[in-house]
């Protein structure tokens, strides 16, 4: 596969069988959701505990998801993919006892899992200038804040 074409070299790209503006909402959101990936992928690879690096990791294919439809104009059907997310961000509430709102983690883990939440909450912005349904990016970001302080300080907040 060739990877260098040189065809976006002027500021445009293909997408939706169309060529578009590299600057345009829709491109922007791909590379949001690219980078959400990435920096998921980056704190999974920081993490030593097994399940939360599964979980972590777990979130990538869902991201890919959103992009493919997002790739055709669609918001993507992400049911089972959020009532996941639902479920470990009530495990996370019950098990946090006091939430610090504004209190930045400073393990490693921790402070690369808050950073995707920031990239994540970014994405979702994004996501609502393109009019496509943010539900499963609002949880995600909930999750990550919650995965982060669960990290930082476990369950004796």
């Amino acid at each position: 596969m060739k990877i260098t074409t040189k065809t976006g070299d002027s500021g445009i790209t293909d997408i939706y069988n169309q060529r578009v503006d590299k600057c345009c909402d829709i491109v922007e959101l791909l590379g949001n959701l690219d980078e959400s990936a990435s920096i998921i992928s980056f704190a999974a690879s920081l993490v030593s505990d097994k399940e939360t690096k599964d979980e972590l990791t777990a979130l990538i294919p869902s991201i890919t998801k959103i992009a493919a439809s997002a790739n055709k104009k669609e918001s993507a059907e992400m049911g089972e993919e959020l009532n996941f997310l639902e479920e470990r961000i009530s495990f996370y509430e019950e098990s946090i006892k006091e939430i610090r709102l504004f209190d930045y983690p400073s393990k490693k883990e921790a402070a690369a899992i808050d950073y995707a939440r920031c990239v994540v909450r970014r994405t979702e912005r994004c996501a609502v200038r393109c009019r496509l349904n943010i539900r499963y990016l609002n949880r995600l970001s909930d999750y990550l804040f919650l995965v982060s302080r669960y990290i930082e300080y476990g369950e004796n907040i």
